[in-house]
Order: C-alpha cells, then sequence, then structure tokens
C-alpha cells in the first residue's frame, strides 16, 4: 500500500478531488486549512474567501491507483500552488 498526501490550494481542491474520484480510490481524507512553511516562505490564511488557504488530501490505496492519482494531479500542481508526497503505508486495525 501506499501513502499520498497532497496540499493544495483550495481554489484547485475540488479539481484535485475529481481526479481521485475519477481513478477510483477507496477513500481519502481532508484536513481544511493548514497551514506551514516551505520554499515560499510562511503560508497562513488571513482571508475571508478561500484564496491562499490550502488543503491537505491524504489518500492509501494500492500503488496502480496512487500512481493513477499522482499522473492526473501533476498537471494542476503545476499551474497552482501545491506538493506531493508519497511514502509506504500499512494498515493497521484494530
Amino acid at each position: 500500500m501506499k501513502k499520498l498526501e497532497i496540499i493544495i490550494e483550495s481554489v484547485e481542491l475540488s479539481k484535485v478531488i475529481k481526479a481521485i474520484e475519477k481513478v477510483g480510490v477507496r477513500g481519502y481524507s481532508l484536513i481544511k486549512d493548514i497551514s506551514g512553511m516551505g520554499k515560499h516562505g510562511k503560508s497562513v490564511s488571513t482571508s475571508l474567501v478561500d484564496v491562499n488557504e490550502y488543503n491537505m488530501l491524504v489518500i492509501v490505496d494500492d500503488e496502480v491507483k496512487i500512481n493513477q492519482v499522482i499522473e492526473k494531479v501533476k498537471p494542476i500542481i503545476k499551474i497552482y500552488s501545491g506538493i506531493m508526497f508519497l511514502s509506504d503505508a500499512e494498515i493497521i486495525s484494530c
């Protein structure tokens, strides 16, 4: 299993979610309004609208589907600010 974390501007969130759903992933988690610091400096939302706000999508699925998501999301991230992190994942259920 692979875990893909996608950080994307809120204005492009719906495009990313459509790409994920088109691939047929089993599910994802959405963390809204995140902030932090990266190569462009600090990211802090001070707006009443979702411009310059960031969200994180976390997806855990098989490697084939994750790679399909990466290919669909790459063009969106090239235009808008965003980043993806890929790692191995092991699902632990109690």
